[in-house]
């Protein structure tokens, strides 16, 4: 379910003072200034959220709006954005999403930490 998975980084987003471009950075790891939908799938299932691939996948198609299989982070933050005050603010699911990205992050290869 969508709600699931935008509740889930709202969590991590809260709990850490993060606004949604530093989540974006920690998913572009690579920093390439876009992820690709592989990318944010393992980066969110590796955050452990409790949400499932599936939800994952409709967050990804839902803000991949040309679907080209790669998101940016204007594109990321306008629906998150959107959908978070469709779901009435921020959630503790940011705060999950953080210490998932911190995880994902440090067990990218090249990545000192």
């Amino acid at each position: 379910m969508l709600a699931n998975t935008v509740s889930a980084l709202n969590k991590v987003k809260d709990a850490n003072d993060l606004p949604f471009s530093k989540i974006f950075q920690m998913l572009d790891h690579e920093g390439r200034n876009f992820v690709t939908k592989d990318q944010f799938t393992t980066s969110l299932l590796g955050m452990n959220l409790g949400v499932s691939s599936e939800d994952i996948t409709e967050l990804f198609n839902k803000i991949d709006e040309h679907q080209v299989n790669k998101i940016k982070l204007k594109q990321f933050k306008e629906v998150m954005e959107h959908l978070t005050s469709k779901l009435g603010g921020p959630s503790v699911l940011e705060a999950s999403l953080q210490k998932g990205a911190t995880q994902a992050k440090s067990k990218a290869p090249g990545t000192n930490l």
